[in-house]
């Protein structure tokens, strides 16, 4: 059994699991939206129904995850995160972190995403090297690039007012993105050892 979320509908999980049965999908199509929400405070997630087996979640590309686990989403053989089913394909999907602690983005992130937005007012740790073709934005709290290769292609780069931008590690500001949206209370925090601080195109960095 398929489950399919279409262009402009959002499938939000209300108070339990999205428990698939055996050899059931869901599928996040382009357009659509999962918000895994919580229940009493615990992050929702989708999973197998008991023992069931053969359940898959495949997040295809334009779709978005609006994902609230403090450990963001992972490989499969792993039971933690928003996705917990035997097989999990993520593509280059839209990934926005809304989590109310402290996250990362999760060993199932994927290498290559079509946005990479952190909305979570404390700390999202980036956990691999990611390619962003859409959008890479930080709209409050920080986003730790961890030390982890970023870069766009052809892409935008977006740091709103108060959000921070921290680049650890010989890391300098990421590449490739050829639009750069840095509000003048922005922060790029060049936080790790020996570092070159980039130029970057108009409007420039906000502070530094």
């Amino acid at each position: 059994l398929n489950f399919n979320i279409k262009t402009g509908s959002t499938v939000k999980l209300l108070n339990r699991n999205f428990e698939l049965g055996q050899n059931s999908k869901l599928n996040v199509e382009s357009g659509g939206t999962i918000d895994f929400d919580y229940a009493s405070g615990t992050p929702l997630a989708v999973t197998a129904s008991g023992s069931q087996t053969g359940s898959v979640f495949d997040a295809k590309v334009g779709g978005k995850l609006l994902i609230n686990s403090l450990v963001g989403i992972s490989s499969e053989g792993t039971a933690t995160g928003n996705v917990q089913t035997a097989t999990r394909t993520y593509g280059a999907a839209k990934y926005h972190y809304v989590g109310t602690a402290n996250q990362i983005t999760g060993t199932g992130q994927p290498a290559i995403v079509g946005d990479l937005v952190s909305d979570n007012s404390n700390l999202v740790t980036l956990s691999n090297a990611v390619t962003v073709n859409g959008k890479l934005e930080v709209i409050k709290g920080i986003l730790d690039l961890n030390s982890k290769v970023t870069q766009g292609s052809s892409s935008t780069v977006k740091i709103d007012d108060t959000a921070t931008l921290r680049i650890t590690g010989t890391s300098t500001f990421p590449t490739g993105f050829t639009t750069h949206t840095i509000a003048n209370n922005s922060i790029v925090d060049y936080a790790g050892t020996t570092q070159a601080i980039a130029a970057v195109l108009s409007p420039g960095y906000g502070k530094l």
